[in-house]
C-alpha cells in the first residue's frame, strides 16, 4: 500500500476503494503505447533533475504542458528529437504555478499561455512564494496568460481534446486534463506513481486534495501522467 502522509493514513482504504483495481492490459494494447507515446499525438517527456515532466501534444495545434524550469535545455532537445522547435509551439499549459513546471514558459516565444485563474495570477505577478521561485533560488519573470480555464472547459488541438478538471490541493489553482478516448489523465503534482502531492507549500490544502481525488474517482481512467516520476496506471496509487 502507498505510504501516504500522516493526514491520510486513516483514509488509505477509502482512497483504495475509490480508485479500485482497474485492469488495463487490453486497453493499453489498443492504445498502441510505447515507452513515451500515448495514442497518435501525446508524448510523455520525463523531467530531468528538478524539472517537472512535460507533455507534448503534437497535433494540428502543437502544445506543451508544464515545460519545467527556465533553463530546461533537456526539454528543448527532446522536442527537437520529436521534430518540434520552440517557435512551433502554439500553446503552453500550466497545471500549477510552481516554477519547476512553469519557469520555461519563456522558452516558447509564440505560445499562448493557458492555466487556471489562480495559476495565472501567481505568474502574472511573478509571486515568489506561490510560484516557489524563492525556494528554487530563481527570480521569475512575469508572463501574461491568454486564457484562464475552469472545470468543464475543453481544449481542442485537432483530434486531441482535453477536458479541464479543477483539482486543487497541491496548490489552489491545480488543474488536471482528461483525454476521454485514451482514458488518460494528466494530473500535475496531484498524484504520483507511489504517492500523492504535498500540501505544505503556499495555497496547499490537504482536504482539498482529498476532495480532488474523490472527484477523479468518478472518471474512467487507465493511465496517469504525473508531474514527476514515471507514468503509471490507476491502481498503482494504492
Amino acid at each position: 500500500m502507498t505510504n501516504f502522509p500522516p493526514f491520510l493514513t486513516i483514509i488509505d482504504p477509502v482512497i483504495g476503494f475509490l480508485f479500485g483495481y482497474t485492469k488495463s492490459l487490453i486497453t493499453l494494447q489498443k492504445l498502441r503505447i510505447n515507452m513515451k507515446k500515448f495514442g497518435d499525438h501525446i508524448h510523455f517527456i520525463p523531467g530531468k533533475g528538478q524539472n517537472s515532466n512535460s507533455i507534448l501534444i503534437k497535433d494540428k495545434t502543437i502544445a506543451v504542458i508544464d515545460p519545467g524550469l527556465p533553463d530546461n535545455t533537456h526539454l528543448i532537445k527532446e522536442l527537437h528529437d520529436l521534430g518540434v522547435e520552440p517557435d512551433d509551439v502554439a500553446i503552453v499549459i500550466n497545471t500549477e504555478p510552481h516554477v519547476d513546471h512553469t519557469g520555461a514558459n519563456i522558452l516558447f516565444p509564440n505560445a499562448k499561455l493557458i492555466g487556471s485563474k489562480e495559476t495565472a495570477r501567481a505568474l502574472e505577478y511573478a509571486d515568489p512564494k506561490v510560484t516557489a521561485a524563492t525556494a528554487f533560488g530563481i527570480k521569475l519573470k512575469k508572463c501574461r496568460f491568454t486564457k484562464k480555464v475552469e472545470g468543464g472547459d475543453v481544449l481542442s488541438f485537432g483530434k486531441t481534446k482535453l477536458t479541464v478538471i479543477e483539482t486543487p490541493g497541491h496548490t489552489a489553482g491545480n488543474i488536471s486534463l482528461y483525454e476521454e478516448k485514451l482514458r488518460l489523465l494528466i494530473c500535475g503534482d496531484l498524484v504520483f506513481s507511489e504517492n500523492i502531492g504535498r500540501t505544505d507549500l503556499p495555497t496547499g490544502n490537504a482536504e482539498a486534495l482529498y476532495e480532488s481525488l474523490k472527484r477523479l474517482s468518478t472518471l474512467d481512467i487507465d493511465i496517469i501522467l504525473p508531474g514527476h516520476g514515471p507514468f503509471c496506471y490507476k491502481e498503482s496509487i494504492l
